[in-house]
């Protein structure tokens, strides 16, 4: 039988970013308080996937399990292009010319709820959410401490000139050694998943971050894998008796 805390009960609060042009929810905890907080990507979807999913069952039952500090959990809706459509190109231009916005409106409006340090700060994606996670954190990386890839796609950087970031040597984090950072993959999943992973692990190394990769044996490239994996990237972040 788990005692529940009071601040582990979560409310769902819709915003909409940006002055109208984006969208996407909030998970507040039911208490005041300052918290951790958490953006949390999806993929080629909505926001309301991770919802759909189960995270507010899955974050309550992870905070107990873990020991997990209450957070915010910030899940922007991407845009989509002209035919409707989630792509590459939408998650670049949203990342690059609009998250500052975001961050912005989420300090300033949540500023009671939120814990103003890097420490407490981090982003995290499935699938295409996954590489914005990580172009996320190397653009703000001084806001960001914490990544967490969940098989992430290509897009960042795959080859010489190609990709979000053309250049490997321009892949750079937050260099705080209490920072955490997490990749995984399903060992059910197409095979390029944990490629990429693994490309990517290779290239974050040469520019001197480690980070933890761990797959998961679950059903493939779906929210059973994507929560599986935000599942231990979390039970490693924001602990209450932990270093941070």
């Amino acid at each position: 039988m788990c005692i529940y805390d009071p601040f582990v009960s979560w409310k769902d609060e819709r915003r909409t970013y940006c002055q109208g042009i984006h969208n996407g929810n909030i998970l507040l905890p039911d208490k005041p308080g300052q918290f951790p907080v958490l953006f949390l990507f999806h993929g080629q979807g909505s926001a309301q996937e991770w919802q759909n999913n189960g995270i507010i069952k899955n974050l309550n039952s992870w905070i107990v399990k873990y020991g997990l500090m209450p957070m915010v959990v910030v899940m922007p809706s991407l845009p989509t292009n002209k035919a409707g459509r989630y792509d590459s190109d939408c998650y670049y231009n949203y990342i690059r010319n609009y998250f500052a916005d975001l961050i912005a409106y989420v300090e300033d409006r949540y500023s009671d709820y939120i814990i103003h340090d890097a420490h407490y700060h981090a982003v995290a994606g499935a699938s295409m959410g996954g590489a914005g996670a990580l172009y996320t954190g190397v653009l703000f990386n001084k806001y960001f401490m914490h990544i967490g890839a969940f098989s992430p796609s290509q897009q960042l950087h795959y080859g010489e000139n190609r990709g979000w970031i053309r250049d490997s040597a321009d892949i750079q984090f937050n260099r705080n050694v209490l920072a955490i950072r997490h990749m995984g993959y399903s060992l059910n999943e197409p095979p390029e998943f944990s490629m990429y992973v693994t490309n990517y692990s290779g290239i974050f190394q040469k520019n001197g971050f480690n980070f933890t990769v761990w797959p998961v044996e679950d059903k493939g490239h779906c929210y059973s894998t994507f929560n599986h994996q935000l599942q231990n990237f979390l039970a490693k972040l924001f602990k209450k008796d932990g270093p941070l």
